[in-house]
């Protein structure tokens, strides 16, 4: 073999290992990756990318990018395949999947060779589901900062004036005897003066960013107890037969939670639930364990109605702050309600039939 031959082993060689280095770190990458030919066909993928596609390398090598996303549930690059003649990247933002809302990004870019010409497309697919979590969830945070100063504002104008018109009706009140004409409108009024004072107090305390206090606690124990709250306060209605029903689970599901919270948000369910009925119903409250992602135990709050129901159009809305259907509502319940599940690293889910009733449950780390 002469010195010429070494050279060409040699470059050969380089060549080889130079393929096998790129092949290394396309597999190696985060990121879905596909580089197509200007044939339209599939050279190189990495497993991720074929992951993503609920398909084998196998379907994909040799196949044009057309044929790979239709037979994959990602149908949605088509456009993105055809015309390839462009100078710069093309970009788009789907949902993969319907029932989890994860959402990729996918970047079609040409590949040029030494003449500056496109030699080959790399397409790059981006699971961007978790950045889109948390630019939400920090938008969320700043939602519910501004709306807990405008209501601590709003509190601090109104209580005050309230609390010199309720001195006024005290002393006017204390002017008058029992048997007086006004004495009774007098009195009137002062119960709607403490109606709003009630009212205020409890806007303060659903729109209140209060720090957590995690306890070893028994949830058991803790859904009872709203559930006994709830009761009591049926029991006090006149001409309503709503029957409460607790099924508790035989695990006591100790938990580190911060009790009081998670009390305060089961009853806001069940006084919702209660509300949803028109004067007689069912509502089943009960205890279960769940399995998160195959191996991730949970333990589950359901509580469940057979009241009017929630339409569609309004169950994207209804953990918003401040959005109420209510006439006399506050939007703030269920605000507070998903803002106690995430500060707990759980969730709060909602199924919902018009006319059949709903289902809600709060879902915790166990």
């Amino acid at each position: 073999m002469d010195q010429e031959d070494h050279i060409k082993l040699d470059l050969v060689q380089t060549l080889l290992e130079s393929c096998l280095s790129i092949e290394t770190i396309i597999e190696a990458m985060e990121d879905g990756v596909c580089v197509q030919n200007l044939e339209g066909k599939v050279t190189h993928v990495n497993s991720v990318f074929a992951k993503m596609l609920g398909l084998t390398k196998e379907q994909i090598i040799d196949k044009t990018c057309v044929e790979v996303f239709a037979q994959s549930k990602l149908a949605i690059v088509p456009e993105l395949c055809n015309n390839l003649n462009f100078r710069n990247g093309k970009e788009k933002e789907e949902i993969f999947n319907q029932n989890t809302s994860q959402r990729l990004r996918i970047r079609v870019s040409p590949i040029y060779d030494y003449f500056d010409k496109a030699s080959s497309y790399l397409i790059v697919i981006r699971d961007i589901t978790d950045v889109i979590q948390r630019e939400r969830e920090m938008a969320r945070a700043e939602q519910l900062a501004l709306i807990g100063e405008l209501v601590a504002g709003l509190a601090h104008e109104i209580r005050n004036p309230l609390a010199g018109i309720q001195g006024a009706m005290d002393i006017l009140i204390e002017k008058r005897g029992k048997n007086d004409l006004d004495r009774p409108v007098l009195e009137n009024a002062r119960q709607e003066v403490w109606r709003i004072d009630a009212a205020i107090r409890s806007l303060l305390e659903r729109s209140r960013l209060r720090a957590m206090k995690l306890v070893p606690s028994s949830l058991a124990k803790v859904t009872k107890a709203a559930v006994i709250l709830a009761q009591d306060q049926v029991a006090a209605k006149m001409n309503s037969y709503i029957q409460i029903t607790y099924l508790p689970s035989l695990d006591p599901m100790v938990i580190p939670i911060d009790a009081p919270q998670i009390e305060d948000a089961i009853l806001n369910l069940i006084l919702n639930a209660i509300e949803a009925i028109d004067q007689k119903g069912q509502i089943t409250v009960r205890l279960l364990h769940n399995t998160k992602d195959g191996f991730h135990q949970e333990a589950v709050v359901e509580v469940k109605d057979n009241g009017k129901g929630i339409p569609s159009e309004h169950l994207t809305k209804i953990f918003n702050p401040f959005f109420s259907t209510k006439p006399d509502g506050t939007g703030l319940g269920l605000a507070a309600v998903r803002r106690i599940l995430r500060a707990h690293k759980g969730r709060v889910e909602v199924d919902s039939i018009v006319g059949k009733g709903s289902t809600f449950k709060l879902y915790l780390p166990y």
